[in-house]
């Protein structure tokens, strides 16, 4: 399958909604995580992603151009959705959806992938909001291939926001695309069964439990003043080295096999042998 992905709204300029979190800065996680685990499945995918843009009809017509300029099977734009302003929580998410040109069609491409979006996410809590008819809206009715805009939550409910986790929504999302709820991935590949937390005969890994979704900084040296080199999420698991002392302060960090250098504090991330 050949997929078109991109993140809705720019980066800077034309930037999305806000509230508990970032629709621009999270619906790029999601959108990398997304292209990431699709590629490692078999897919050809093309991100039609643009960051830098000050008007929202200049970006919308360029991001289409893109879609249109690759022969694909699938169109996917990746949003987060606004306008409940329930930053503190009343105990009941507002949920995803996901956005087509045509429900009547259940037997369109378009429709049984976005059917099946809502419901991978819904089933981690998240209120089931359906697949809706949107003719208006100038993803939808101007790319050539079937698309589906997701709304993958509400960035502005807290209840969403306590949900929500890029790494799982992207996952969700790349199973019902594929129409295969399991799928590998090499960030999430490691059988946790009989991994033992002091054994340090064996491999030493981290995984992050940190749930924020904006992540967690790596580095490229052990310096916390670095400039982060990636961001990474909740469940994400990595293959340590060596623990070494930071330039900064009197803290350490985890050097890990791809030369970065992640936080050791147990408040972020958590270590077991396997």
């Amino acid at each position: 399958m050949i997929v078109c992905v991109s993140a809705g709204h720019a980066l800077y300029g034309a930037v999305g909604a806000s509230g508990c979190f970032s629709e621009s800065n999270s619906n790029r996680y999601v959108k990398d995580y997304l292209i990431e685990i699709l590629e490692e499945n078999g897919c050809t995918c093309f991100d039609c992603t643009i960051d830098n843009c000050s008007s929202s009809n200049t970006l919308l017509k360029n991001v289409v151009s893109k879609h249109n300029s690759h022969k694909r099977d699938l169109d996917i734009q990746i949003h987060f959705n606004a306008g409940v302003n329930d930053l503190s929580g009343d105990g009941k998410t507002t949920g995803t959806e996901a956005l087509i040109w045509n429900t009547s069609d259940k037997n369109s491409l378009a429709y049984k992938v976005a059917n099946r979006i809502v419901n991978n996410i819904s089933k981690r809590g998240f209120k089931n909001r359906g697949v809706k008819q949107r003719q208006d809206l100038y993803f939808i009715n101007s790319t050539s291939a079937q698309a589906v805009l997701v709304e993958c939550c509400f960035c502005d409910d807290k209840d969403d926001y306590e949900l929500y986790y890029p790494s799982y929504m992207a996952y969700d999302i790349a199973c019902a695309i594929m129409n295969n709820n399991d799928l590998k991935w090499s960030r999430f590949d490691i059988n946790q069964n009989n991994a033992n937390t002091n054994d340090t005969n064996k491999t030493k890994y981290v995984k992050v439990i940190y749930k924020g979704p904006e992540g967690l900084n790596v580095r490229n040296v052990a310096d916390w003043n670095a400039k982060p080199s990636q961001v990474v999420h909740y469940g994400e698991i990595f293959t340590v080295v060596d623990t070494v002392k930071a330039k900064n302060g009197n803290t350490t960090m985890y050097k890990l096999k791809s030369g970065t250098f992640i936080t050791t504090s147990d408040k972020y991330v958590s270590v077991y042998y396997k």
